[in-house]
């Protein structure tokens, strides 16, 4: 699970889908001094019913786009 998401950027890939990209903490180590330190995550995006949608977020490894 991703902790404190942000700066995420929207991308496209070869195949016009979409991905949000973002830097976010793991779960278990949140703030520099517990060991965390911010990693990039990367979730597709969808749109349902007209309104984008984050699938995910997860921990899943990702193709890259």
């Amino acid at each position: 699970e991703a902790r404190g998401p942000g700066h995420q950027s929207i991308v496209a890939d070869e195949k016009g889908r979409l991905w949000i990209v973002y830097h976010a903490w793991d779960k278990d180590f949140v703030g520099y001094s517990n060991g965390g330190q911010r990693s990039v995550w990367i979730d597709k995006l969808v749109f349902k019913d007209g309104k984008p949608v984050v699938d995910g977020p997860n921990d899943d490894p990702e193709p890259v786009p």
